[in-house]
């Protein structure tokens, strides 16, 4: 398994970037990723905090894990864009049947 996911990641966010990680209670299909992934990308094209845009991205990894980014050094992301990014996520769980704020479901486990 190659884990160097990083290249994935655009590499012109400030190592100091906020980032929030949901995981998902069950793998996605690949169509409920894609979906999931329009939605994503839309919001963060029109992600504001106080009317000025925030740099931000989504992404899908392993089919399980929703990483957001913001780079701060842009605008900063005040609590009405975090609220907002939340109710995304939330439609996201309501939408397609998931739980992204069940923190009790382990990730990974080590069968070895």
């Amino acid at each position: 398994m190659n884990l160097e996911f990083k290249y994935l990641l655009d590499g012109n966010f400030h190592p100091s970037s906020r980032v929030w990680i949901y995981q998902c209670n069950r793998l996605l299909t690949m169509s409920e990723a894609l979906e999931a992934e329009e939605i994503l990308q839309s919001f963060t094209a029109k992600w504001l905090s106080h009317n000025v845009p925030v740099k931000g991205a989504a992404h899908i990894f392993f089919g399980q894990f929703i990483v957001l980014l913001a780079d701060e050094t842009q605008t900063g992301v005040g609590g009405c864009s975090t609220d907002s990014s939340v109710r995304v996520i939330k439609d996201l769980e309501q939408k397609l049947g998931i739980q992204l704020f069940d923190r009790t479901t382990p990730g990974f486990c080590n069968q070895g």
